[in-house]
Parts: structure tokens; C-alpha cells; sequence
């Protein structure tokens, strides 16, 4: 039998991980040439996975992340202003696809000295949004954190039924 262990100190080493999610056909209708889904993809690097995961679930629970979207996409700090002003107009840049994706990039630090770097690439600030919000739902960091977890191999199990 295969099994996780709960072990958190797991979580106490530097994070240095990607994960990824296929991006829609209706929001992305072009396919890699190979035929397979481009995917957007949440590069993280901070002083700990544990400070990483805690990070990413109060920036998900907040407007943080919109707002960054928005300010790569307008590059002005007066971008409530911008949008207040015309929502139109910014509901068609943060729909607009690229073929190059953009990078949506935010970093923050406590006093501690524990950091976080997250960069995400999507091809529109949509597609931004709406990925890092589902990459940083509590189920699926919850999810991520059980796969940081070591697993343990149960030797005798193996086969003993199938012994005749």
C-alpha cells in the first residue's frame, strides 16, 4: 500500500515549483501545434512552500490579484481611475488575447523576512484572473500541500493476497 505522511516540516524548505492549468478552448480557441491545450502556467519561488501556500490563499481572498492585472495592463498607477472612466474599454483589454502571453508578476515580504514571488503567464488578463484564482482556491492549495507530503511504501502488502 502507497500513503501520504503528514509530516509539515516538509513545508518549512524553499519553494521553487510551477503548476499549471490548460487553458479553455472557449477562452483560448487556439491549440499548440501538436494539438494539445496551451496552459497557463503560476511559477512560484519563496523562503518557504508553507509561506508561499498562506500567502497565495490571502492574495486569492482578496482583490490583490485584479488589481495587479490591471495594473500591467493599463501600466499606470491611477489605473481605478482609467477604469472608473471608461469600463468598457478595460473590459476590452482584459478580454484582448495574445499570442504571446503576458506575465503577471507580484511579490511580498513580512517582517520576518519570508518572501514570495509569484509570476503567472496567460495570454489575456482574463484568462490571468480567472486562472490564479482557480490555482489558489483553498481546495487546491490544500490539494498542494498533501503532495509536498513524502510518500511511504508499505512492503508487506504488496502481493500477499495474490501468494498462493
Amino acid at each position: 500500500m502507497v500513503y501520504r505522511v503528514y509530516t509539515p516540516e516538509v513545508l518549512d524548505v524553499p519553494a521553487d515549483f510551477s503548476i499549471e492549468l490548460a487553458i479553455p478552448v472557449q477562452d483560448y480557441p487556439q491549440s499548440n501545434p501538436d494539438g494539445t491545450r496551451p496552459v497557463a502556467t503560476l511559477k512560484i519561488n519563496a523562503s518557504t512552500i508553507k509561506f508561499a501556500l498562506s500567502s497565495l490563499l490571502q492574495i486569492n481572498e482578496g482583490d490583490h490579484f485584479i488589481d495587479l492585472v490591471a495594473f500591467t495592463l493599463l501600466n499606470d498607477d491611477n489605473f481605478v481611475e482609467i477604469i472608473k472612466a471608461d469600463v468598457d474599454a478595460f473590459g476590452v483589454l482584459l478580454k484582448e488575447l495574445h499570442e504571446e502571453f503576458l506575465s503577471f508578476t507580484l511579490s511580498t515580504k513580512d517582517e520576518e523576512g519570508n518572501f514570495l514571488e509569484a509570476t503567472l503567464t496567460a495570454p489575456s488578463g482574463y484568462i490571468a484572473y480567472r486562472t490564479f484564482m482557480a490555482l489558489t482556491s483553498e481546495k487546491k492549495l490544500a490539494g498542494l500541500a498533501t503532495s509536498f507530503m513524502p510518500i511511504d511504501h508499505d512492503a508487506e502488502d504488496d502481493y500477499d493476497d495474490y501468494d498462493d
